[in-house]
């Protein structure tokens, strides 16, 4: 019908902020969208590096860019609108009930297609859950502790605990893990998988070592209750003494992993491998959100 069903409440922002006529229940051509489809597909340029900086890309994104180090020489399309990218002989723009094919055609005319090698994906998942980020493998070493049945776990989400909260007593800190899981709870107030990441301590104390772990076994009772395994991530090389000390605190034959020396904040989602290296090496890849 043409007609507007629905507005995301960022694009809402943004529509106010640039004083677009756009409304529920409007009446559009494709013209009457562009304004927005250009900032989105600038603000999928800018998390790369490419183009000029868009004034709503902290609105857009999930949580944090993905801090790139080096130039981006290829990149990958995934979900419905990479099939739109392809989309060829288009009659109907609306014919999804969607922006998909504009936004599609719009990456397709990019900066994208211009300053990078834009790989085709045979299989794009269509629908996606995915969004834009990036990938980065990293591998925690010899000081690390798990139990190695439980691995490889895949797509497992990210609970970053501030500064604050590592510095709080044993049962403060509790207190905290079990409050924040809450806001991993699904629709039907079920608990999912978390992974807990800490910066951890450069030289840590015996008295440091088991308030952190007394903490954690404490904090993640419901998650064991449900029969998740225990995943602590520490930036700080410790996970060797910490993860013992909580092996220590939890029923017989617990499964947990304990690695350091990998960075992983709030809207990441973490892969864990089998090991490797004679059981010394577990591979980790980090993945980072931008937009979903």
């Amino acid at each position: 019908s043409h007609t507007i069903t629905y507005i995301a409440p960022k694009i809402l922002e943004i529509i106010e902020k640039k004083h677009l006529s756009l409304a529920v229940g409007n009446h559009v051509v494709p013209e009457d969208l562009m304004p927005i489809i250009d900032e989105l597909v600038n603000a999928l340029e800018q998390s790369i590096g490419l183009g000029e900086e868009t004034p709503f890309y902290n609105l857009l994104i999930t949580h944090h860019d993905l801090k790139i180090k080096t130039d981006v020489n290829a990149v990958t399309f995934s979900g419905g609108v990479a099939d739109c990218i392809k989309a060829d002989n288009v009659t109907d723009w609306f014919q999804y009930g969607d922006i998909g094919l504009l936004l599609g055609n719009r990456i397709r005319n990019s900066l994208f297609f211009t300053k990078c090698h834009v790989l085709d994906t045979v299989e794009t998942i269509r629908a996606t859950v995915v969004g834009a980020g990036s990938h980065t493998a990293e591998v925690s070493g010899s000081t690390i502790s798990y139990t190695d049945e439980i691995l490889p776990i895949k797509n497992v989400p990210v609970l970053k605990l501030a500064k604050e909260d590592e510095q709080l007593k044993a049962s403060e800190l509790a207190a905290q893990i079990r409050s924040k899981l809450d806001w991993y709870l699904t629709d039907d107030n079920q608990l999912t998988n978390v992974a807990l990441s800490f910066q951890g301590i450069k030289s840590p104390s015996f008295a440091d070592i088991q308030r952190y772990a007394m903490g954690i076994t404490e904090g993640v009772a419901k998650l064991r209750e449900a029969g998740f395994p225990l995943l602590i991530i520490v930036t700080e090389d410790m996970a060797k003494a910490l993860g013992n000390s909580i092996y220590s605190m939890l029923p017989e034959k617990s499964p947990f992993v304990c690695i350091d020396s990998i960075v992983a904040e709030n809207g990441d989602y973490i892969d864990i491998g089998t090991p490797v290296a004679g059981g010394n090496v577990l591979p980790v890849i980090i993945k980072t959100l931008v937009f979903n």
